[in-house]
This record gives C-alpha cells, sequence and structure tokens, in this order.
C-alpha cells in the first residue's frame, strides 16, 4: 500500500461512510456478476474502486486503487491489494496486470480521458478495460426500484434512498462532476476507431452502460 501524507477530507471521504449501507444490495451483486463476465486474469485492478463490493467476487488477484483513504479502508477486506492514489495516476507498472474495471468512475472524475489513458497504460497487451457509468435514465427513484425488484428489503431499500439523496446534494454542493453518456462517449472516442456501442445489461434493468476496451497485442484498440 502507497503512503501519502494525511488530506483533508474530500467528498469521497465523507461518502464512503455511506458508500455501503448505499450499495452493498442485490443491484451491485448483479452488477459484479456483470463484471466477471467480461474480465478475467491472475491480477485485476479496480480503479476508482471504493469500497470494493464490484470485484469482490471476481477470482483474481484484485488491487484497489483509489484516492480516497476511508474508502480504501472499507476496501481492505474485499481487495486482496489497496493503493491509495489518483486514478489518473498510480503507480503500478506499465503493462503489469490482465484487466482493468474502471467502475462508475468516468462520469464523475476530473478527467475520463486520463483516466482511461491510466487503465491502457497498465494493463498488459491481450487485456481488457471494463469501462461503466450510470445510464442517463438512472435516477435516484429508479435505482431505489430496481433494487427492491431485485429483493433488497423495504427498509433497506428507503434508507439507502433517503442516503443517495443527501449524498447526491452534497455531490452537487462540492461541485462534484456528473457526466451524461454523450460526454462520456466523446471522451472515451479518443481511444476507439469506430462508433462507440456500449452495452446495458438486461440483468441490471438499464441502469448501467458497459463498454470494454480489449487491448491488441500491437497496442491499437478495435
Amino acid at each position: 500500500m502507497s503512503k501519502t501524507p494525511r488530506t483533508p477530507r474530500t467528498f469521497w471521504d465523507w461518502y464512503a461512510a455511506a458508500y455501503d449501507l448505499i450499495w452493498d444490495s442485490p443491484f451491485t451483486t448483479t452488477f459484479a456478476a456483470e463484471i466477471a463476465r467480461r474480465v478475467c486474469g491472475d491480477v485485476i485492478v479496480d480503479l476508482g474502486c471504493g469500497t470494493g463490493l464490484a470485484t469482490a467476487t471476481l477470482n483474481a488477484h484484485v488491487i484497489g486503487v483509489d484516492s480516497s483513504a476511508e474508502m480504501l479502508r472499507r476496501a481492505k477486506g474485499r481487495c486482496d491489494q489497496v493503493v491509495l492514489a489518483s486514478a489518473e495516476r498510480t503507480p503500478l507498472h506499465d503493462e503489469s496486470v490482465n484487466a482493468v474495471v474502471v467502475a462508475n468512475v468516468v462520469h464523475a472524475c476530473a478527467s475520463p480521458t486520463a483516466v482511461v489513458r491510466e487503465a491502457l497504460r497498465i494493463v498488459q497487451p491481450g487485456g481488457r478495460v471494463l469501462i461503466t457509468w450510470p445510464s442517463d435514465h438512472a435516477t435516484i427513484d429508479s435505482i431505489a426500484n430496481v433494487q427492491r425488484s431485485l429483493g433488497l428489503p423495504k427498509l433497506s431499500a428507503a434508507r439507502a434512498k433517503r442516503l443517495a439523496t443527501a449524498f447526491g446534494i452534497l455531490s452537487a454542493m462540492t461541485r462534484v462532476p456528473r457526466r451524461a453518456t454523450p460526454a462520456i462517449m466523446s471522451e472515451l472516442a479518443v481511444f476507439v476507431r469506430e462508433p462507440i456501442r456500449p452495452q446495458a445489461p438486461p440483468a441490471l434493468f438499464g441502469m448501467q452502460q458497459m463498454l470494454c476496451l480489449r487491448v491488441r497485442p500491437a497496442g491499437r484498440n478495435p
């Protein structure tokens, strides 16, 4: 684990306290299963890992990278290794891992292009970079309805909705970015030669968009 001086708490440090109460749920279990269907390898990086929910069930050595020390403190029980670093710039070596998961990061970071470029730098030729972000029609209400449809108890769903609403307000107050799909696709177009066609897995009720970049041995992406 990398060591850096203590810094003032960010939005993400505060969010860490409520993150599992909102997202440790049937929706995220289904989300994690969709990720597992798309990536494989002995060593996988979860870039912007939060508390590690998205990759906790992967059959791999998972390295969780996040800029929030509070998120990483909670991720230690799920990731095999944690690294305190920005998703745009990590201490990991070039071409050192089999796959990178960038789950629900690019819509809320300073530079999606820089994050994806970093992911492509550390993944080995022949590996994959899986990028996900919320669909534009995903709202706090629609997510709550999906959670209930997937079996989350009513009281837990109501609590998650209240917390998500509160942190949504806090994110707006602290000016956390919130990009829509067209803006994300515009940034991702730097890395692909053909029109981007993200998937919206039916198991997630269309609440998530997923795009998998395959890294060719020659270093080019399809």
